[in-house]
């Protein structure tokens, strides 16, 4: 059984390791490895389902991260510092997949494998197109696209989110 600790969304923290044997026994002085990979996901927020807020212009690839290689201490433990990559490139939020590999003495990895939402950005705007699901836009017609801003913060009880409408758009071309 293996744990990695993981409650802050900061760029830069610091969690730990914590593995055990099955019976519960410590698992001392073990070689263990953490891979983290950010991939991109279809961001979409409770009660805004008919709005697009990932940018489709964007070319994100998945990023993968060795954020620990090492020996657990006799306790089963072992400090990680976790830096995430800024992923400015996202085209909107991500899973982050942290993969903990710990090492028998005869070699045989014990696997544990968690995925946690990430968000690289605080805040998102959406767009309505208003149109029905398989429908395209007409050209040289007015349309009113709805468009709403979704602020994130968090607060030590959870994960909150602060949407509002910011009224219909109008976009003019030549």
């Amino acid at each position: 059984h293996t744990r990695l600790d993981l409650r802050q969304r900061q760029m830069v923290t610091r969690d730990r390791i914590t593995s055990t044997w099955l019976t519960g026994a410590t698992a001392s002085k073990l070689k263990a490895k953490v891979e983290m990979s950010l991939s991109k996901v279809n961001t979409q927020f409770k009660n805004y389902g008919q709005y697009i807020f990932n940018n489709p212009a964007t070319d994100f690839t998945t990023i993968k991260t060795d954020i620990f290689d090492g020996t657990l201490d006799a306790e089963g433990k072992a400090s990680v510092t976790l830096k995430v990559p800024t992923a400015t490139e996202a085209p909107g939020m991500l899973n982050a997949t942290f993969t903990t590999r710990v090492f028998e003495p005869g070699g045989d990895a014990s696997i544990y494998t968690q995925t946690i939402p990430f968000s690289p950005f605080t805040s998102y705007v959406g767009i309505n197109l208003n149109q029905p699901k398989g429908k395209y836009i007409e050209t040289d017609k007015d349309h009113v696209f709805d468009i709403v801003t979704c602020l994130l913060y968090t607060s030590d009880a959870a994960d909150d989110l602060l949407c509002g409408n910011l009224g219909g758009c109008r976009i003019i071309t030549n």
